[in-house]
């Protein structure tokens, strides 16, 4: 029994990006994540292999989190005939659909057209909101919901078919300062067990990566420089402006410029207690009220004070790639006095990718040109996902009650053979795969 179960790992292996797996069983297939890597070279945005997947047999579709690299390539399959069920939980629904907005825009502009506004009307109309600890069957297949800790809405989903029991992490985190820690069960056997190894076998200590980045926000702004960090507007954001609150009184009077996106995206998060901490609120009370924090919308009207120095700016996106952040990094690149603190992950091709691997002489590749850059850079990671300590301990207790296979996801090869090598001294090499993309495994 469950011999006749194949899993199609499709995107998200050995790199950080489109993940997507598809799970196939009696004919049908159910269909965990369809996301976008973020990549910048003939186009942009590197696809899943859903081709690989007969569209008409797909019985479901189920989305862990709102994130592009999990989300964004399910419009798609409905453009190609699908037109069952898509379960995802409310914020998901609520907060993911301009990604989608954003990414039908791109896919018109590069010519590819992989999906329309019109396929995503038709998506948003497919979807079923789910909530922590539902169940739904479909199929010959059952899905429970947990929360995964990562971002607001963020699930991890344990898998019944077939007779085999699979748990599907995605991305997971504890210790957050905004959203509630993950809740899944390490009490069952598992057949199949995904996790996160987006840092591969590095331990991560939270505390003392906040402080590493306050001491460098610190020696800088003593040394005159104004401080731009590139965040999400919401989670990240709002995560990093909290620990620059927790440590207000270490930076004194230096002024924050925070992009009014972030400064709703506190509004946004409470929306969503089942996710979110209750003293979300509370805290946006308290930053609203820190006379250091200025909002801005737009990155002009920040510019000529960010260049006197002293300034700290907290601005969207993430790799630098659109928004405010990119409009004050190209303003202000060829300025010695300005750091860019690069605090998450930056896929290849991107602007931040490009500042991390700044030659010696201060030449970076952006987009097909090389650009002098006279800015500095720094790397300093915020914790957003388990780390190599969490997994360990993670995989010892899913030992206590079975052995299951362990399936290393999220995380660029070196990361992720790094991780592997540190598992087989706990478990069997055996036990551990490392898929490449695509490939099919069977239970």
């Amino acid at each position: 029994m469950g011999m006749d179960i194949a899993i199609r790992f499709l995107g998200g292996f050995r790199e950080q990006g489109r993940s997507c797996i598809a799970i196939e069983y009696r004919g049908k297939v159910y269909v965990l994540d369809a996301g976008i890597k973020k990549v910048y070279a003939r186009y942009y945005g590197e696809p899943p292999y859903l081709d690989m997947i007969d569209v008409d047999r797909i019985e479901c579709v189920v989305v862990s989190h709102l994130h592009e690299d999990h989300l964004v390539m399910v419009p798609y399959l409905v453009r190609k005939g699908f037109s069952g069920a898509i379960y995802m939980s409310k914020p998901t629904y609520e907060l993911g659909r301009k990604n989608l907005v954003k990414w039908a825009k791109i896919f018109e502009e590069d010519g590819r057209k992989l999906y329309s506004m019109e396929d995503v009307d038709r998506t948003w109309k497919l979807v079923k909101t789910v909530g922590i600890g539902n169940e739904i069957c479909e199929g010959d297949a059952c899905f429970r919901f947990y929360r995964a800790g990562h971002a607001v809405g963020a699930l991890s989903i344990e898998i019944e078919i077939g007779g085999r029991r699979i748990l599907y992490l995605a991305d997971v985190d504890r210790g957050s300062r905004v959203v509630k820690d993950l809740d899944v069960p390490t009490n069952k056997s598992y057949d199949l067990v995904v996790i996160n190894a987006s840092y591969g076998a590095s331990t991560l200590d939270r505390y003392a990566q906040e402080k590493l980045f306050i001491d460098t926000i610190c020696r800088y702004l003593d040394n005159g420089f104004s401080i731009l960090v590139p965040l999400t507007a919401v989670g990240r954001g709002q995560e990093t402006l909290s620990i620059l609150w927790s440590y207000r009184e270490i930076l004194g009077d230096a002024t924050l410029f925070v992009h009014r996106s972030i400064m709703e995206g506190f509004e946004t998060l409470s929306k969503y207690p089942e996710f979110v901490k209750e003293e979300i609120a509370e805290l946006k009370k308290s930053i609203e009220s820190w006379s250091n924090v200025h909002s801005f919308s737009d990155a002009e009207e920040i510019v000529d004070d960010v260049r006197r120095g002293g300034k700290i700016v907290l601005a969207p996106d993430l790799m630098l790639m659109t928004g405010a952040s990119r409009k004050i990094f190209e303003t202000l690149k060829d300025w010695d006095r300005l750091l860019v603190i690069l605090t998450g992950y930056q896929a290849p091709g991107t602007i931040g990718r490009s500042l991390l691997e700044l030659g010696k002489h201060g030449v970076a590749r952006i987009g097909q040109e090389l650009v002098s850059i006279r800015c500095r850079v720094a790397e300093v990671p915020l914790k957003m996902h388990f780390d190599l300590s969490e997994n360990v301990a993670l995989v010892k207790q899913l030992n206590v009650w079975g052995e299951p296979r362990i399936v290393l996801h999220h995380g660029e090869e070196p990361k992720t053979l790094e991780l592997a090598h540190y598992l087989s001294k706990l478990i069997t090499p055996e036990r551990i795969w490392i898929p490449n993309v695509p490939s099919t495994y069977y239970l």
